[in-house]
């Protein structure tokens, strides 16, 4: 999954949304903005539209398959 945060929210906010998915980063931010997250098997469309809804978040997209790099 691919997210921009907007700059202005506190990273904190961030984080706490992140927790909350149990969502990690696993790569950015690009030049950008963009993150690129992992989030558990069978959860992403529900994270997905959570951040979209939130309104710390510019913009939330499904990573197309095998476009994520692993660290």
């Amino acid at each position: 999954m691919v997210v921009v945060f907007d700059a202005d929210r506190p990273q904190r906010e961030m984080r706490v949304l992140l927790q909350d998915l149990a969502a990690h980063i696993i790569d950015g931010p690009n030049a950008a903005g963009a993150y690129t997250l992992q989030l558990p098997a069978g959860q992403q469309a529900q994270a997905l539209s959570v951040l979209r809804s939130h309104p710390g978040v510019l913009l939330a997209e499904s990573a197309p398959p095998g476009s994520v790099r692993q660290r």
